[in-house]
């Protein structure tokens, strides 16, 4: 039976963020269909806590539990750069007692990988999974004179692997563009979770944003957005939603302390199906671009599209690589006048909006859980 360590920078909290939906959700599914296969899933921490090893147990059923082991580490907290603190925490653990060559080692991002090269993995065949163009995501907190320097690193440390894999066709395209062999695994959704009757519709038309509350994510751009069509004539129409954690939750709780949104927090994974049934729009407004941006599929768009939710986003790549004209109202990355029309649209024409969600419902099987996890396990048999 081969053996696999799973590398991934998390608390392993499922309400922290897509890589942990994908963990919770995506991760148990394959470690119950490779049979072939034992995993031991290694959790770098950033913070102290209790373990939640147990809750990632869990989410695995009875009968595949004894081919799964999950463990909990510290990257230590001091001064040094996280970078090097990084580098301690996996070659202290490589160097233990416990530690045994895998056959297989995934890394779960750029930082992982470097932690692999970094660690007594030399033997076993090295895979990272992109969740996102690591320099893009980055962008805010780099400063510009070294990104150069960082994307000649990055190239260099892809190199050093058996396998790259990515969530979305976006990230391939920019990785293949440098050279680098990308092969292609979206999330999946669960078709029969997710999946709604279309809701009756009132006089005011509920717009929801959920997900990260970052820079990256949009946010700025969603708050723009309420605060222009909130002084039209036609605002009281309008009921803004927040959903998430992150870097502009001071400004959320200001702007629904105004009135201006419904800030809800974090909602953990398994009650958004209920809370969707509130919404009628959500919006996608995830930046694409050197000067900041994410990528690959999305884990809240895809149960967005199965609950057949009226979908609005900026026609880029991220996302246009999954919605078209036909599924979604797209708008020009930026463009809040775009966003303000299409909105006061979905309003006027709810016929319209409503077969675009229709649209968007049925595109939804293309990503069922079951066929992208079926996918994983084929990938990992011939690796």
């Amino acid at each position: 039976m081969k053996k696999i360590d799973l590398i991934i920078l998390s608390e392993l909290d499922p309400n922290a963020g897509g890589r942990e939906t994908w963990l919770y959700n995506f991760f148990p599914r394959v470690v119950e269909r490779a049979t072939d296969f034992e995993f031991t899933v290694i959790g770098f921490k950033l913070r102290n806590g209790n373990s939640r090893a147990e809750q990632l147990l869990s989410a695995v059923s009875h009968q595949s539990r004894n081919r799964l082991n999950v463990k909990q580490l510290n990257i230590p907290v001091s001064g040094l750069p996280f970078v090097i603190r990084m580098a301690r925490a996996i070659r202290a653990y490589s160097r233990s007692k416990k530690f045994s060559v895998p056959d297989i080692v995934l890394g779960m991002g750029i930082n992982e990988l470097i932690m692999i090269l970094l660690s007594r993995y030399r033997s076993a065949k090295k895979i990272v999974w992109l969740r996102g163009i690591y320099l893009h995501e980055k962008a805010y907190r780099i400063p510009r004179l070294l990104i150069p320097l960082l994307a000649r690193l990055e190239i260099y440390f892809l190199r050093k692997v058996d396998f790259v894999l990515a969530n979305g066709e976006d990230i391939a395209s920019h990785y293949r563009e440098k050279g680098i062999n990308v092969h292609v695994i979206p999330n999946g959704v669960d078709l029969t979770r997710w999946k709604q009757e279309p809701s009756v519709r009132g006089e005011i038309l509920r717009i929801a944003y959920i997900g990260r509350v970052s820079e990256v994510k949009g946010i700025k751009e969603y708050l723009r957005l309420v605060r222009a069509i909130k002084a039209t004539a036609h605002g009281q129409n309008f009921e803004f939603h927040v959903v998430g954690d992150g870097d502009y939750v001071k400004t959320a709780d200001f702007q629904s302390a105004l009135n201006l949104i419904v800030y809800h927090g974090t909602v953990p994974n398994r009650d958004l199906p209920t809370l969707l049934r509130v919404f009628d729009v959500c919006v996608g407004l995830t930046l694409s671009g050197a000067s900041g941006g994410g990528g690959g599929t999305s884990n809240a768009l895809l149960e967005q599209l199965a609950a057949g939710k009226i979908i609005l986003a900026w026609r880029t790549p991220h996302f246009t690589q999954i919605l078209s004209e036909e599924s979604a109202f797209l708008v020009e990355q930026g463009d809040i006048k775009g966003l303000e029309e299409a909105l006061q649209r979905i309003y006027a024409d709810e016929d319209l909006a409503r077969r675009k969600a229709g649209s968007a419902s049925r595109l939804a099987t293309r990503f069922s859980i079951e066929a992208k996890v079926n996918e994983c396990v084929g990938f990992l048999a011939h690796v």
